[in-house]
Order: C-alpha cells, then structure tokens, then sequence
C-alpha cells in the first residue's frame, strides 16, 4: 500500500449520500487513501492513477468490518457510479471515477500521463461525491416526487372509482407507489388517451364490467399494458364496428394473472 504523500477532500463530503453510513465512508476513504496517484505496477499487476489494488478480505481486515459488511459498502459505491471494480480470480482492482475532480492534482505530470488519467475517468454518470446537491436537497426533491405521484394516484383512482361503477372500488392510498408505475407505463401506452376516456370504455364494455356474466375486469387488470392496449384499440367495445362486434373475446381469450 501507498503510504506516501497526501490527499486533499471536498467539505462537500459531509453532504455525500454514504457520509452518515459509517462502513460505506471507511471503505471508500480507505480506497482514496490507497489509490495510486500515477500508473504503477502492484503485485506484478499494472494500474493506473486512481486505481487501487486490494481483495475483499484485505478491505475488512483493514477496516475491521465482517466480508458482508464490505461488500455492502462496495455494493453501495458502485451503485452512485463512486467506483467502478474489475474482479479477476485473484484481486479486484478498484477505480476511483473523477478521481482528479477529488484529488488536489501534481501539477509537475506531463500531459502524456494528463491524457492518460483522462482516458481512464470517463464514466457513464457523475459520482455523488461530486454531485452540486446536498442531502437536503435530495431528501426534498425526494419529497416532492413522492407528494405528486400521490396526486396523481389519487386523482387517477377518483376517475377509475367514479366512472367504473361496475368494478371493485380501489383506496388510492394503499400501494402508492406500485400505482404510480402503473399509470407511468399506462400513461405512455395510452398516447392522447385521457384517464377518463380509458375508463369510459371499460365502463361501456359489457364483457369488462361484468354485465355479460362473463367476466370483470379490475384496475390492475385493466392497467396491465397487453390488456390495456387491447382496450385502448377497442377490442373489448361492442360496437367496434361490423365483423369485429361479432368477436368480442370471452374470458379464456384473455383471462391473463394480475402478477407475471
């Protein structure tokens, strides 16, 4: 290990999304704290600057943490795009993404190993050590989500409950969030659709209210994109036209479980 030098933090780190969870911040300090600062060879391995070459053994011996413990935190890291690791059968190399942004920089590098530490910190997303919004923040935004897809539950629920009359009544405030996808994915399938014509034509149906004695639809089920886009097209109108009337499907056509 590298016991050389110094490196310098951000105060922003006090506001990183893993501060407060104690092992996630011991295992990542430790893997700045061994990173190496230029390209090197370790145990007859070449990594280069931001690297840090280690086992999950040595990382909870090192941090006196369980294995489970540490691969949490690594977990944990790789998650947020703070690290990226490549695992071979005998170590693991860790790579510090934006390493540099983290790191105070030695000015004295050429721009031959300055290009060369470039190369290695691109990555897909930014790490949320360097993110510009604090924990607060993201708690609030957080917030704020959650407030509107519950309006949006409960405003979608109230048309489902007072145009489908014919169905089971749904509470809009049990499984908030399972909800909020369905009407996500529903909303895209939908197209132009409004809520209130979708639930019209369940409604209108007599196969999906239940009048035929056939069979009832309910708002999972009418919520379910293979069944949604074949009322959204009007295969279950019927009045959809001549022939197509003639096809209304039964229930064993289309008698599909609510969970996959």
């Amino acid at each position: 290990m590298n016991n050389t030098g110094f490196i310098q933090l951000p105060r922003k780190i006090r506001e990183w999304t893993w501060y407060g969870k104690l092992n996630t911040r011991a295992v990542f300090l430790h893997i700045l704290l061994g990173a190496s600062w230029e390209d090197e060879t370790v145990r007859g391995i070449k990594i280069r600057r931001g690297q840090f070459l280690t086992t999950v053994k040595e990382l909870a011996f090192e941090n006196e943490l369980t294995i489970r413990q540490t691969r949490t935190a690594l977990e944990r890291l790789k998650s947020t795009n703070d690290i990226a690791i490549k695992t071979s059968t005998q170590f693991s190399i860790i790579t510090v993404n934006n390493y540099d942004a983290l790191i105070s920089c030695d000015k004295q590098i050429d721009k031959q190993v300055t290009n060369q530490r470039q190369t290695i910190q691109q990555t897909n997303g930014k790490p949320t050590l360097l993110n510009n919004k604090t924990r607060k923040e993201e708690a609030e935004e957080a917030a704020s989500a959650a407030a509107f897809a519950e309006d949006n539950v409960a405003f979608v629920v109230g048309k489902y409950n007072g145009i489908c009359k014919s169905l089971p009544s749904i509470k809009p405030n049990i499984a908030v969030q399972h909800k909020a996808e369905l009407i996500s994915k529903a909303a895209a399938i939908m197209g132009g659709m409004t809520f209130e014509e979708l639930f019209s034509l369940v409604e209108q149906s007599d196969f999906l209210s239940g009048r035929s004695g056939r069979f009832k639809a309910n708002f999972e089920w009418i919520m379910k994109p293979d069944n949604l886009a074949k009322i959204v097209s009007g295969a279950y109108s019927e009045n959809y036209g001549g022939a197509k009337a003639k096809a209304v499907p039964t229930a064993a056509d289309y008698e599909v479980s609510l969970y996959d």
